[in-house]
């Protein structure tokens, strides 16, 4: 079928060829998969085709892409009630068949899914349905169906041994788009935690220039506020502390067990900017001068929590006044401080204090602000 050296099948050959890379393409691409998709139809003289990447169901309308990007409203359709009606749904995996090979055109036609769904769309022929199920090893269940109008010629065995073809293909696709979507989901989530405790993060590349950068560290270098970033390289605001970030990369250069600190002056204030730099082991397969080699790790001392008021009643049964106070006092303000913020008398903030040692278990300020930034109110 995709014998190459015969020279009648070089055009068909390029055609494949140019679907699977459209289909590894598409993995990272956006929209995602729809390039693929719609070329489906081609190499398969269809009318249309839709790929399930993640089935419908009760909770979770699901995705799925369709070759007819104005199918909207029959999408929807479908991922709110139709899916559930549909008689491929179960099917043996990885296993290509044509509709007709598991009913009978009769009893498709007899289907609710037949009258409320095809002829909606267009009214074809059980024997004009392709049809796959995907289930691969990271636990992706997916479907794919390519669909001839009732003008076109039925499916065949030799259509069938295409699509076959193509399964190991769509296994191995789903899987990798599976694992970065997993693995993607794991870094915004590291990354969101990180920011919430103040934390900025560095990533830089072997040859010293910025990869990757958090939320907080954006900020950092965006007021210049000890550290800048210089034509995509890592700077401090003064000469010698560039100098002193140089010698701790080249000093951890290659040993990802040495990490080392500086601090970092800052224009607008005498309190510095904490700095911990470390090497990042090189993939012995990777390749090319974007590897990730250094990590820089940030802590700006001046650095408020946010509105954890709500985490911190919550955590501790406090009411509302007291979780505002003892806010206050993990920021840093002395209890007149905090008094004077919250507009109170200071005896009032005293008596909230012993209601707040109380409720927390502590019997000093200091235990007490240490036990709310070293908890999970800051990530809350």
């Amino acid at each position: 079928m995709l014998d190459v050296a015969r020279s009648s099948e070089c055009t068909v050959s390029k055609e494949w060829n140019d679907l699977l890379l459209t289909f590894y393409k598409s993995i990272d691409s956006s929209p995602s998969w729809q390039g693929f998709v719609e070329m489906l139809t081609s190499v398969f003289v269809s009318a249309s085709a839709i790929m399930v990447i993640r089935p419908s169901s009760e909770h979770d309308l699901g995705f799925l892409v369709c070759s007819d990007r104005a199918a909207d409203a029959t999408i929807r359709k479908y991922q709110e009630s139709w899916y559930d009606l549909d008689p491929l749904r179960v099917l043996p995996a990885d296993k290509v068949i044509i509709g007709s090979e598991i009913m009978a055109d009769e009893e498709w036609q007899q289907c609710v899914f037949y009258k409320d769904f095809f002829i909606y769309t267009t009214a074809i022929g059980v024997d004009r349905i392709l049809a796959v199920n995907i289930v691969t090893s990271s636990g992706t269940f997916s479907r794919l169906r390519i669909h001839r109008g009732p003008d076109q010629p039925p499916f065949s065995a030799e259509d069938k041994a295409k699509l076959s073809f193509l399964v190991p293909h769509l296994k191995q696709g789903l899987h990798l788009a599976a694992l970065i979507g997993r693995k993607e989901v794991e870094r915004q989530l590291f990354e969101e935690t990180l920011d919430r405790l103040h934390i900025g993060t560095i990533i830089l590349d072997e040859t010293q220039h910025i990869l990757r950068t958090n939320e907080a560290a954006r900020d950092l270098m965006a007021a210049k506020d000890g550290l800048r970033n210089v034509n995509g390289m890592i700077e401090g605001c003064y000469a010698s502390d560039s100098r002193n970030i140089r010698d701790l990369l080249a000093r951890t250069a290659n040993d990802p067990d040495m990490m080392l600190t500086q601090s970092l002056s800052r224009p607008d204030t005498d309190r510095k900017l904490g700095i911990v730099v470390r090497s990042i082991p090189l993939i012995a397969s990777s390749e090319g001068k974007v590897r990730p080699a250094w990590a820089l790790f940030l802590r700006d001392p001046d650095a408020r929590s946010g509105s954890m008021i709500d985490a911190i009643q919550q955590m501790f049964d406090f009411t509302r006044a007291e979780a505002t106070l003892a806010a206050e006092l993990a920021n840093g303000l002395t209890l007149d401080e905090a008094a004077d913020a919250m507009g109170i008398k200071r005896n009032t903030a005293r008596a909230h204090l012993r209601s707040v040692f109380v409720k927390a278990g502590v019997t000093r300020q200091t235990e007490l602000v240490r036990i709310l930034l070293n908890g999970v109110i800051g990530l809350s």
